[in-house]
């Protein structure tokens, strides 16, 4: 799910009729319109055609003095792979006069997700006669260790026939960390969960989504009732 995207977001008034603000702070999710991007995609920022010569800069703080941006980052069109703020200026050779430089513009980059489930307890069967309690499976988020202020991710279960993932369909209205599984009918049952930021990722609409392992729940049937017979009599 990771790969490269055009996005086409400076505009013309943006670039030059705005002077350049001194943001001083790293960007994070909840600096205002930024961008998200998947750790290892890219993102390609472009700046008005029509000018001869473009300079792209790039901090990650935001500092009035920006310097210029790694990579090749004097044409129009700039791949951005870090988080950060990034800027441009462009001029035409006939003058040589310089536009003030644009605003400064938020990408930030998303760690990447790691999810793992498991039965609560470690036991992950029952009998069909506790399938109103089952068990519960529970999702712990691995990757990153805790989540910056502004970030959250959502939970959506599947359960397939088998490990392979046969017949796999979404558990509808799962979206919990955890989920409780009450299947009153006897069989093997395999669970999933895929977590996903709950930002708008430049991308796929699943860009950055992780899934977990595959959790076997087993429900066992009763054995029939028994019936007492005479073996022998004294």
């Amino acid at each position: 799910m990771k790969g490269q995207f055009t996005f086409l977001k400076m505009s013309l008034v943006g670039l030059f009729l705005i002077a350049a603000v001194g943001v001083s702070a790293q960007v994070t999710p909840e600096t205002p319109s930024v961008t998200f991007l998947c750790n290892g995609a890219t993102v390609q920022l472009t700046a008005p055609a029509g000018y001869d010569n473009y300079q792209w800069y790039f901090d990650e703080n935001g500092s009035a003095t920006p310097a210029a941006a790694p990579g090749a980052s004097e044409d129009q069109i700039y791949t951005a792979t870090e988080t950060g703020y990034y800027y441009v200026e462009v001029w035409n050779n006939s003058d040589g006069c310089k536009s003030p430089m644009s605003e400064g513009y938020p990408i930030y980059i998303l760690p990447d997700l790691s999810v793992s489930i498991a039965a609560d307890g470690g036991d992950a069967g029952y009998c069909v006669d506790e399938a109103t309690t089952g068990i519960t499976l529970i999702a712990t988020l691995n990757s990153p260790n805790s989540l910056p202020d502004g970030l959250n991710v959502t939970h959506q279960w599947f359960v397939a026939d088998d490990a392979s993932g046969t017949n796999r369909r979404e558990v509808v209205g799962a979206t919990e960390s955890t989920h409780q599984v009450t299947n009153p009918d006897a069989g093997s049952y395999f669970y999933e969960v895929v977590v996903s930021y709950d930002v708008t990722v430049v991308g796929s609409p699943n860009a950055c989504a992780a899934t977990s392992n595959v959790q076997q729940v087993t429900v066992s049937p009763l054995p029939p009732q028994p019936t007492i017979t005479i073996v022998s009599t004294p």
